[in-house]
């Protein structure tokens, strides 16, 4: 069930938003668009410029508009399984 951007309530200043409503509660997360790789632009074509020298033509992705990251909604389970997955990582290391 989502519902209108007012009813997102920053859970603090780092950029997670909570999605009440109901009996769901969801966790906006940032991950990395899988259409660009991160990189925000994507090759369109090969142009030559006026001096004769060939380059790649990129534009703005589509699906991350630029940003390189997409939004995510998750479960409060499946968020709380991504931070021990985080946690159990950095202990690793």
């Amino acid at each position: 069930m989502c519902r209108s951007i007012a009813s997102y309530e920053p859970a603090h200043k780092a950029g997670l938003f909570v999605l009440k409503g109901g009996t769901m509660n969801k966790v906006q997360i940032l991950t990395i668009c899988q259409a660009c790789s991160g990189q925000a632009y994507v090759p369109v074509g090969e142009e030559v410029s006026p001096t004769g020298a060939k380059y790649i033509r990129h534009r703005r992705c589509f699906f991350c508009d630029g940003t390189g990251k997409q939004t995510h909604w998750v479960d409060l389970d499946e968020f709380a399984r991504m931070l021990t997955a985080i946690a159990v990582e950095e202990q690793e290391t």
